[in-house]
């Protein structure tokens, strides 16, 4: 075997000429920043390899390793490659690599691979073919990936099922904002601003029918006189805005929403500085 002419390194490099790691076996320097080792691998390639990578064990062979693995699992169960077997390979990925982009999501918050999916023939004697346009979803997002938290379901599906996604409960019964929004017809959204903005209870959030605009206005009663929160507002000079954030957010009463001016301290110090 014929090797290039190695260089010299700084004295802070590590020699780690004739340490194996994995398949490979360190020869020598053949790049500077970064520090590069040619290594020969047991296959009888060669392959240079940045020093951090072979001690951090990231590098453990020219490639020959995948491509082993790949030829035993094809042999042993004949279905590499396809959609089943790419999900298997996803989950063990986003679970177990840490410079996989969803780690932090996976692995990093403690989601595991059961200990019997570990082979993939267990995962598909428990779960079967994926079928078309579905992806494999944990039933509860804080549990791992076993036989009884997991189902194939549609895209749609595994977005009602995030951890971001709102769950809200009406009468024993827990659904995300979007299946509500289905079950009583009042958009995702306005329930959402009612929880998140108004901090509705979930029962007010989801039971409060929405203002229909081809209906007649609301009017309310302050000392013997009805009008329209509108009328009041203009007769008092404040905005409706102002008046619903105070019943909604603040719990007034109608009737001091309406009448109590604003910024009242803000005015009666104006009034004390003409006095003055």
């Amino acid at each position: 075997m014929t090797y290039p002419k190695f260089i010299k390194t700084s004295g802070n490099a590590k020699d780690i000429a004739g340490q194996k790691f994995g398949r490979l076996t360190a020869i020598g320097p053949v790049s500077r920043d970064p520090v590069r080792w040619l290594c020969e691998c047991e296959c009888g390639n060669q392959t240079s390899v940045v020093t951090a990578r072979l001690i951090s064990g990231h590098s453990k062979s020219c490639g020959c390793i995948n491509v082993d693995m790949a030829a035993v699992m094809n042999l042993s169960h004949g279905m590499s490659g396809t959609r089943v077997h790419k999900t298997w390979m996803s989950m063990h990925n986003r679970c177990r690599n840490k410079n996989n982009p969803a780690y932090k999501n996976y692995g990093g918050r403690g989601i595991t691979v059961c200990k019997r999916w570990s082979e993939f023939e267990n995962f598909y004697e428990d779960m079967g073919k994926r079928p078309e346009g579905k992806t494999l979803e944990r039933r509860d997002n804080d549990m791992g990936y076993c036989p009884d938290n997991c189902k194939w379901a549609t895209r749609t599906e595994q977005n009602r099922n995030t951890r971001v996604n709102v769950r809200l409960t009406l009468d024993g019964v827990t659904r995300c904002i979007a299946e509500w929004s289905e079950v009583i017809g009042i958009k995702a959204s306005t329930i959402e601003a009612r929880v998140r903005d108004y901090g509705w209870s979930d029962e007010k959030a989801l039971t409060t029918p929405l203002h229909n605009r081809h209906r007649p206005a609301n009017t309310y009663e302050i000392d013997g006189k009805q009008h329209t929160l509108q009328t009041w507002a203009d007769k008092f000079d404040i905005k409706v805005s102002t008046v619903r954030s105070r019943i909604y957010n603040k719990g007034w009463s109608v009737k001091r929403a309406i009448t109590e001016p604003v910024h009242v301290r803000f005015r009666n110090k104006q009034c004390s500085l003409k006095d003055g």
